[in-house]
This record gives C-alpha cells, structure tokens and sequence, in this order.
C-alpha cells in the first residue's frame, strides 16, 4: 500500500513539476457546450465548459435528468511560484457534496511537500500532508 502511494505521489510531483515548467502568461482559450437528449422516459440536459490559460484552468460540468434529479461539479487547478494548487467539488441535487483540494510545493531543495484534503457527503475529512525527497540532477 505505502509502495503505491508513494509511486503515485511521484507521479503526481513529475506532473506538477511538468505543469509549473510549462506555464506561461497566455491568453484564456476553452470551450463550453450545452445539449439535451431525449429518451423514451427521460431526458438529460448536459452542460459542460473548459478553459485554461496563463498558468491556470477551470472547468465545470452540470447534469439534469428528468424527476430533479442531476448534480453540479467544477474544478479549478493552477501554478504558480513553484507551487501547483488544485481543487474539484460535486454536490447532487439532493444537497450531497463531495469535495477535495491540494497543494504540491517545489522546496528548491531536492524536495516537494504537499497537502490534500478530502471532504465526503457526511462533512468527513481526511487530510494528508508530507514531504518526498528527490534527486534534482
């Protein structure tokens, strides 16, 4: 278990690192889209949008379905000052949220701390932080 957290943990270092390197001052450029489908008992009203840009992307999804029910989720993740920050939410149309946010931190030091926080529908939180050691040559 610890072998696969800390693979993905590397994992997600190499793409923040990525992402961080790759980030420039440029324009807003994405897409939004909006569309029904009609069934013989139900339809569904999807409308969903992405943008990015200058370090920074944001995106949103909501779903309607006939008899109310549907659900609302976003995202928004961005880089800056060797710091890549990330945040995602869904709730339901009943009033159920689900939510997580986190951070990756380059030290300039052979090392990466990081922090993330997870939320459930009960308002249960699990939050892990930590710091992972890696050779900059």
């Amino acid at each position: 278990m610890k072998s696969s957290f800390v693979s993905s943990t590397a994992i997600t270092i190499v793409a923040a690192l990525a992402l961080a390197a790759s980030t420039g001052a440029a324009s807003a450029r994405g897409w939004h889209s909006s569309r029904t489908f009609h069934g013989p008992y139900r339809s569904v009203n999807v409308s969903r949008g992405y943008e990015h840009g200058g370090g920074q992307a944001s995106g949103y999804r909501n779903v309607q379905v006939s008899h109310g029910h549907g659900y609302d989720a976003s995202f928004n993740r961005s880089c800056a000052n060797s710091t890549c920050s990330r945040n995602a939410s869904l709730e339901t149309n009943s009033g159920k949220e689900w939510s997580r946010s986190g951070s990756i931190t380059n030290n300039h030091n052979g090392s990466v701390s990081y922090d993330r926080t997870t939320t459930g529908p009960n308002g249960n939180e699990v939050t892990r932080t930590g710091t992972v050691s890696y050779d900059p040559h």
